[in-house]
């Protein structure tokens, strides 16, 4: 019986190291390591060269970096620093959208807005989003009145008049 599980065991050990390479995340562990151990890789120059490391833990071992951070939720999720100055550690990392990643880089401006850190983009975006709102319950615009309070505005305009059938100023018929 003892035998008949450590057997069991180990196929399990077999099968995941046979498959891994199979994996997304396993792509996506093996670029981590790549940007932040290797000088020759193009991007090294923003990872590894500015000190940013992977921990121990996943150094080595891909299925505690699995563990620790759990599959690709859908496509289009990449992993990210939320720190961006951190290591790859498990308290620093999760798997974020384009959005996410684009609003977390190095030179983004925070604003503080009501006591918050929030991005500029967040809050231009949240300001877009009220304008927006704004512009759905505005009222309808009548053309129709705004014609006739533009006449009202330019009493001196010339027009025709239907007595005479004449340009005439429309003092001349009062």
């Amino acid at each position: 019986m003892i035998v008949l599980d450590t057997f069991t065991v180990k196929t399990k050990v077999i099968s995941k190291r046979r498959h891994q390479t199979d994996l997304p995340e396993y792509k996506v562990w093996q670029s981590m390591k790549q940007r932040c151990n290797n000088p020759n890789c193009p991007h090294f120059h923003n990872y590894g060269g500015r000190g940013i490391k992977v921990c121990e833990r996943w150094l080595n071992d891909f299925w505690a970096f699995y563990d620790d951070i759990g599959p690709i939720p859908t496509y289009g999720f990449s992993l990210d620093r939320i720190d961006n100055n951190g290591n790859y550690e498990p308290s620093n990392c999760h798997w974020a959208t384009k959005k996410q990643q684009s609003r977390n880089t190095r030179r983004t401006v925070y604003l503080e807005v009501d006591g918050a850190k929030v991005s500029r983009a967040d809050w231009l975006e949240r300001l877009e989003r009220d304008r927006e709102e704004e512009r759905r319950n505005r009222p309808p615009y009548d053309w129709r009145v705004a014609a006739r309070e533009r006449e009202r505005d330019r009493p001196n305009r010339i027009q025709y008049n239907t007595r005479a059938g004449k340009k005439r100023h429309p003092t001349f018929w009062d």
